[in-house]
């Protein structure tokens, strides 16, 4: 394409929304909800939730929003401001049954390099405290007078050291500040007081306060993405989650799968004969409350593709197809439609567009998104020709919406229940050919239909089995009057496609480009073995190498090389695996030769005429 008509891709971010942005999926009702229990005077504290969901179904967006809810709550003592507190109901008296809660916010995958994530939590919350004035004269009233500011986190965590089971850490974070309280408390005590008194007067606001009082405020900590962590990492944060679990006025928000999380527990504590319902229990002493997630609607997934502008661009009538495969999962939506949105402007941008339908582009970019490994290896490599692609791909459609003679030969894909879903939701349409497919595999525009004429290739016949098997005969130039001999038996099979080098090549053509072409988009291959040709090197061994590399794509059992012993030679050490056909001293040798390209023209569903 000339520069200057390039076109851009449109994509959806994917980092969770911020304040301002539309909250979809009814997630603003869910944060209220939850903000509401929170900061509800009738919730006794400590005590810690969990918001629970697979990954990108939105655990983060709807953390974040909670915290925007919850850090209005200072708001409160004002009348003329309460209103911004969204969780609130009109008219409602907020004074008597809401408190004011002052929000961290710790990201647990952010820290995991270090070596105790506790450490990296208390040091998180102090350097959350020591923005706000207040705790800094705190401090300073409770070392020494004399300096009106001190450093609030390095001093606080000098104080400690931590012991874990089997593990001591001793923690620097700078320069430790030696303090007489250090050398004349207990070292744990002294922590829990001082952390006591820095919160009390961080959440309510006075130089005074002791402890944190949960009728008129509470401390919010937020664990977001615990589950990205290693199992070991995610003990140690549900460890220190409970050392804050006595403490009143404290409440941990904890974004995690569950299941992941228990998987976690069981691996960690695997030597101490931890099971899964014991991993359960373990969770549950920790975990007062949960929130599941609740799946996506495809309804509400319609609406939000609309307002974002996806389905009139491009996916007005694969957005079910699309929903679908990502599993209704905001995320997983996100990354197909951005990734097939990239894959369509490089058509558009390669000038390679025209005569293709958008539609069908999509269906076939979200096939081989949400296929199994298996099945999208046996479409892209295993099947040798556009024809034979073609097929198995309709038929596992056919397969998916009830056609039921085809069960055995989609035996592998019977439980895979996301892939029926897929191929039940995809309809391609009229243009949807052979060749079309074998364009979007290349990323190209399919050939014009005149280019398809003049090279007979658009052949629906080939799509319903009706064509001959391609069989390649590989052979040496000395056996040649033998091999020319079996060309023109298979040759008169009508449903056998022999091809013979000195029959098929043109003048001028390059003759290793066309032997390989030949070999790959054959059915099979048989190859002619002698005394000479395998002392030899020379094409024969080139064929048989690209034979060799095919026939490894191929499912266990497909017969593709059949090795043919035209006098007592030895077989090469690269064909014993296969069982060979001894020409001259087998009389049925011909016969059997036919019954094994019967088995294979049967294996890929050609009809013999």
């Amino acid at each position: 394409m000339p520069k200057g008509n390039y076109t851009t891709p449109e994509i959806f971010h994917d980092a969770p929304l911020e304040t301002g942005e539309k909250f979809d999926f009814n997630f603003d009702d869910y944060a209220a909800t939850i903000a509401r229990l929170i900061a509800s005077k009738k919730t006794k504290t400590p005590i810690a939730l969990c918001v629970s969901g697979a990954w990108g179904s939105g655990k983060t967006t709807l953390l974040r929003r909670i915290k925007i809810m919850l850090d209005a709550t200072p708001k409160l003592k004002s009348k003329k401001r309460k209103s911004e507190i969204e969780f609130l109901n009109t008219k409602e008296n907020s004074a008597e049954s809401f408190r004011q809660c002052r929000t961290v916010w710790f990201n647990a995958w952010k820290y995991s390099d270090e070596d105790e994530l506790l450490v990296a939590l208390i040091r998180r919350i102090l350097q959350e405290m020591s923005q706000d004035s207040i705790v800094t004269k705190v401090f300073s009233k409770l070392l020494d007078p004399t300096y009106p500011r001190r450093d609030v986190v390095n001093t606080v965590l000098s104080w400690f050291k931590i012991k874990l089971p089997s593990v001591d850490v001793e923690l620097n974070t700078g320069e430790p500040v030696p303090t007489q309280l250090s050398e004349k408390t207990a070292i744990l005590d002294l922590f829990d007081d001082a952390f006591d008194r820095l919160s009390a007067s961080w959440i309510h606001r006075r130089i005074d306060a002791k402890k944190i009082n949960p009728n008129t405020g509470v401390l919010v900590v937020f664990i977001d993405d615990l589950d990205r962590c290693l199992p070991a990492k995610m003990v140690q944060v549900l460890e220190a989650v409970k050392l804050f679990l006595d403490k009143s006025g404290c409440v941990f928000v904890l974004g995690a799968d569950t299941g992941i999380v228990q998987q976690a527990i069981l691996k960690h504590y695997a030597d101490a004969g931890v099971t899964g319902d014991s991993a359960k229990d373990y969770l549950d002493k920790i975990v007062q409350l949960r929130f599941e997630l609740p799946p996506i609607t495809e309804s509400s997934m319609q609406d939000y593709l609309s307002r974002e502008g996806a389905i009139s661009t491009g996916w007005k009538d694969s957005w079910k197809s699309l929903v679908t495969g990502a599993n209704v999962n905001p995320r997983s939506v996100k990354a197909f439609v951005n990734d097939i949105n990239l894959q369509w402007s490089m058509l558009i941008n390669l000038g390679q567009t025209d005569g293709v339908n958008r539609t069908d582009f999509n269906a076939w970019q979200l096939l081989m998104r949400t296929a199994p490994l298996n099945y999208v290896r046996h479409v892209r490599v295993r099947l040798s020709n556009s024809e034979q692609r073609y097929k198995y791909v309709l038929d596992s459609i056919k397969w998916a919406k009830g056609d039921n003679s085809l069960d055995d030969k989609f035996l592998d894909y019977q439980e895979d229940f996301r892939l029926r879903r897929v191929l039940q939701e995809i309809n391609f349409g009229e243009d949807f050919t052979p060749l079309v497919l074998d364009a979007f595999l290349h990323l190209m525009a399919p050939p014009s239909p005149s280019v398809l004429r003049d090279k007979e290739r658009f052949d629906a016949r080939a799509a319903t089995g009706e064509r001959r098997l391609k069989v390649f005969l590989s052979h040496t130039s000395p056996d040649k009057p033998k091999v020319r001999e079996i060309y023109q038996r298979l040759l008169k099979e009508k449903w056998i496609e022999p091809w013979l080098d000195e029959e098929k090549l043109l003048p001028g053509q390059d003759w290793d480009a066309e032997i390989s072409n030949a070999v790959k988009n054959s059915d099979a291959v048989m190859v002619f073995m002698s005394k000479t040709s395998v002392s030899r090197e020379g094409y024969l061994q080139k064929e048989l190498k690209l034979a060799l590399d095919y026939a490894e794509q191929l499912p266990e059992g497909d017969i593709f090389i059949i090795p043919v012993r035209l006098d007592d030679c030895e077989i090469p050490r690269r064909l014993t695996q296969w069982q060979w056909l001894d020409w001259r001293e087998d009389a049925r040798a011909y016969e059997r030769l036919l019954a094994s390209l019967k088995a294979r023209a049967k294996s890929l569903e050609l009809k013999l005429k």
